[in-house]
């Protein structure tokens, strides 16, 4: 089998397709509502001191609260690290080093699969 395309054309092809736009948008809605969320907690748990000085809540339901609000704020700061990342990579688009291509490039003319 020989290819259809260059392979350069098929990197080129690669990087303006329209997926790759769709997902983009869609890394930065993921992005911005993370974002909010992340800011949402970050509230909370500022407030979350005024309550417990104000006599509203007690100190044990203050931490523990406290330590719940820092576990979700830890794992939203994780999820927009991997997605800014992965907005990043999109970003760069597809090169001839990228994994699926070296490999397609080394096993082009297979004739047959066993």
């Amino acid at each position: 089998m020989h290819l259809a395309v260059s392979y350069s054309e098929l990197i080129a092809r690669i990087n303006t397709a329209p997926i790759k736009k769709s997902q983009s948008f869609r890394l930065d809605d993921l992005i911005a509502a993370k974002e909010r969320e992340l800011a949402k907690i970050t509230r909370y748990k500022q407030s979350l001191y005024q309550d417990w000085k104000d006599g509203e809540i007690s100190q044990q339901e203050y931490r523990a609260m406290k330590a719940d609000y820092e576990q979700q704020a830890e794992r939203l700061s994780d999820v927009l690290e991997r997605l800014t990342a992965e907005r990043a990579e999109l970003a760069n688009g597809v090169d001839n080093e990228h994994p699926a291509l070296v490999a397609f490039m080394k096993h082009q003319n297979i004739n047959a699969l066993y």
